[in-house]
């Protein structure tokens, strides 16, 4: 799977120098692989001038390379049968053309992702990222099996001190409601959408309350208690 070697190629085309040949941008592998080689410190100039987030992403790509994508001609070779042997699951010929090559080569590839170069370097760096060491001791009855045997491991012995959530209160807020603006209210915004009645109703079952008592108007009586006026 070449993760690592678009991973590599898309930070090239955003860190390095853009390079054109017949007019168009291409991206060199020999670029690529001065990341690759983790060189860049030494033979990049204005290496110091990067970023802290874009020495990450080199980090997270050499902890992703495998010690044969040191090598210029590797990677060259690998490259090149990458685009002529495709897997479903390789990522870099949906990302990348295949541009100036020789003798079974690839020496430059042409950006065909249409995206900011850093966008995709750090989607196909993310998984590398997202790892993390095992933290491994002794005297721990808890233990998981690993390719080097059975590692134990270690847990915190302080224990969270349980907060429960607190709740506050505020005082009551006493609100005057106009009955029959409400109900006009509702009664128009159901005329201008599809469908039933349906707020019209809700409102006149939240008006009649549980007492039985619907006031036309907040003006028409002082509290809610049965009476002849506005019993339903």
């Amino acid at each position: 799977m070449s993760r690592t070697l678009a991973g590599a190629l898309a930070l090239a085309e955003y860190l390095l120098p853009a390079r054109f040949r017949d007019g168009r941008q291409v991206v060199r592998v020999a670029d690529a692989h001065v990341l690759l080689s983790g060189h860049a410190p030494r033979v990049v100039a204005g290496w110091a001038q990067w970023s802290e987030a874009d020495k990450q992403r080199l980090g997270a790509l050499l902890g992703t390379r495998h010690r044969g994508e040191a090598l210029l001609h590797h990677v060259e070779r690998t490259v090149y049968d990458v685009f002529h042997t495709p897997d479903a699951d390789d990522p870099l010929p949906a990302l990348y053309a295949l541009g100036y090559h020789e003798r079974g080569r690839a020496f430059e590839v042409l950006p065909a992702h249409g995206q900011d170069p850093s966008d995709v370097a750090e989607r196909l760096l993310a998984p590398a990222r997202r790892r993390r060491l095992l933290r491994v001791a002794s005297g721990s009855d808890w233990s998981a099996p690993t390719s080097r045997g059975r590692a134990q491991l270690a847990f915190p012995d302080e224990q969270g001190v349980y907060r429960p959530p607190q709740v506050v209160t505020a005082p009551a807020v006493e609100l005057v409601v106009d009955a029959d603006e409400l109900g006009w209210q509702s009664r128009d915004t159901d005329q201008d959408m599809k469908g039933p009645a349906f707020r019209e109703k809700q409102i006149a079952l939240l008006l009649r309350g549980k007492n039985g008592c619907a006031p036309r108007s907040a003006r028409d009586c002082d509290r809610c208690s049965p009476c002849t006026r506005c019993a339903a």
